[in-house]
């Protein structure tokens, strides 16, 4: 690799780390500060019977790490790592869960539920599933 290929590529990865870092840093300020309790339903009836379960506070979870997979799988790639995509999915249900304990240790509005961790992890397997 030429002087200048070198450098085009370190630089290249040098943004997908600060990415990466930056999607990292956003997902625990959205899960370790206090937010209002919106007191969304998860449970939608409507006429006739029909009845909805739509957890938003999953749903949540599942899209942040959805979109946070990407760059965090690019981040693997760049260093070389031959499993990047299963790097990927382990390190966000890790995140995920030392948040989720970040939640009940570091805050009194928030509660960690294992069930947020597993949305995360499921979102991140989501993305990684996606060839690219």
């Amino acid at each position: 690799m030429s002087p200048a290929e070198e450098h085009h590529h370190h630089s290249g990865a040098v943004r997908v780390h600060a990415l990466s870092l930056a999607f990292a840093a956003a997902i625990a300020l959205a899960l370790l500060l206090p937010w209002p309790d919106f007191h969304l339903p998860e449970v939608w009836r409507f006429p006739g019977g029909w009845t909805v379960v739509l957890p938003l506070d999953k749903f949540g979870h599942f899209l942040l790490f959805l979109a946070a997979a990407r760059p965090w799988r690019r981040s693997f790639r760049a260093l070389d790592w031959r499993h990047a995509g299963l790097a990927t999915i382990a390190g966000a249900a890790l995140y995920g869960g030392l948040l989720e304990l970040g939640q009940g240790a570091l805050t009194t509005t928030r509660s960690p539920e294992v069930l947020d961790a597993l949305a995360g992890a499921l979102g991140a397997a989501a993305s990684v599933s996606v060839r690219r």
